[in-house]
């Protein structure tokens, strides 16, 4: 028999145990209205997120939007929900604290006794330490294991999917490059700090970017910034300005005040790349360029970077 056509008897007993269940359950779950607005969660999933329950009510998931997934995968994920099928996929979110965690979801549309759709249930597993694990996952590094943050080859998959969208309309994509600097003993900072000097100045930087841009850690003090949407190379210079400034306040880590700055390169589609590991490359030359002119500047790409005498980036020209 369907537990929808039990005695109402039954079915009014099952609804305490019901509830307990859905709070208790080790898996995060999330009830949205046909909306998306967030009416209930469990506290696996606010123990997962970051979020407290009572920041919840009347927000949608894209609180938890890491920009990983572009617009026509919410599209097509939403036009399957509102007709009545279960979605299923993984997705990368991103906490309240900005890191990341990868999520196996399952999203189940709810009917009431008319059999119109009510309400949408949410189930995600935490699958970020099963992906760090994989053997595919582990030989591309795709996820930094301190932070969980993207690292190069994972940005490179986010960037190849936000082009192909972006292909498809008149968006730009940009990628920024950023290389910290400014300590005159960086790296021996990074010795005596380790990953936490990295944690704090990722936060800082996953603070500043816009909710739909995708932070990931390159290199050994390295990070790049995948910003869609970007309509000219003055809103991509406003957001390589806003990620100097937030890095200005000295840092304090282990009783060390340390001061960064960072050199940033700036690639822009099409015009500099078609395809992500070229855009990429153009975004490491520009960087290359700018660490060239001294610390904190910035730096577009241009066509002689690449191909100056004797193979070396030619001449730069530095957006400050």
């Amino acid at each position: 028999m369907n537990p929808a056509q039990a005695p109402y008897h039954f079915q009014t007993a099952l609804q305490p145990l019901l509830l307990q269940a859905f709070t208790q359950l080790a898996n995060a779950v999330f009830i949205t209205d046909t909306a998306g607005r967030i009416e209930w969660a469990n506290h696996a999933f606010c123990a997962l997120s970051g979020y407290e329950f009572d920041e919840l009510p009347g927000r949608t998931p894209a609180l938890l939007s890491s920009g990983s997934e572009g617009p026509v995968f919410y599209a097509e994920l939403w036009q399957k929900v509102l007709s009545g099928r279960v979605w299923h996929g993984q997705v990368i979110d991103k906490r309240k604290d900005g890191t990341l965690y990868a999520a196996d979801e399952t999203i189940t549309p709810l009917r009431n006794e008319d059999g119109a759709i009510s309400h949408f249930v949410a189930v995600q597993q935490d699958i970020t330490q099963q992906l760090a694990l994989d053997n595919t996952t582990r030989s591309k590094g795709r996820l930094e294991t301190w932070s969980c943050y993207p690292n190069r080859a994972a940005f490179l998959d986010f960037l190849s999917a936000a082009m192909s969208r972006a292909s498809r309309s008149t968006a730009r994509t940009a990628v920024v490059r950023m290389a910290l600097d400014g300590h005159p003993d960086l790296h021996g900072q990074l010795a005596v700090t380790g990953n936490t000097l990295l944690c704090a100045a990722a936060d800082r930087l996953s603070n500043t970017v816009r909710q739909s841009d995708t932070l990931a850690h390159v290199g050994d003090a390295e990070f790049a910034i995948l910003a869609t949407g970007i309509d000219n190379r003055d809103i991509a210079l406003a957001l390589a300005n806003k990620l100097q400034a937030a890095l200005a306040a000295p840092f304090v880590v282990r009783g060390n005040r340390i001061v960064l700055q960072a050199s940033i390169g700036i690639a822009m589609s099409p015009e500099d790349g078609a395809e992500a590991g070229t855009l990429l490359c153009n975004a490491d030359h520009a960087l290359y360029q700018a660490t060239l002119q001294g610390a904190n500047r910035c730096q577009f790409f241009e066509r002689s970077f690449a191909h100056g005498p004797g193979g070396q980036p030619g001449a730069a020209r530095t957006a400050q």
